[in-house]
């Protein structure tokens, strides 16, 4: 059960990180600058967001301290 759990975390955790670097590909390309913003990563599952994690991650339900921020 563990394992199914997170296998499913990671299928949903990998459509965010590939929706975050097409967005990023697509400001490159046109040709806009990358506004500089803080970056959160979830230590439990590797959710990604920026500016600040919510409450809970929207994946896997870790609480907001779990989050890490990224330099």
């Amino acid at each position: 059960k563990r394992a199914a759990v997170s296998f499913k975390n990671a299928l949903v955790v990998e459509e965010i990180h590939y929706n975050l670097y097409k967005e990023a590909l697509k400001a490159v390309q046109s040709g806009k600058d990358l506004q500089a913003t803080s970056v959160y990563v979830c230590d439990v599952c590797g959710n990604t967001v920026y500016g600040g994690p919510q409450d809970k991650c929207s994946v896997c339900g870790a609480a907001r301290e779990r989050f890490m921020l990224v330099d």
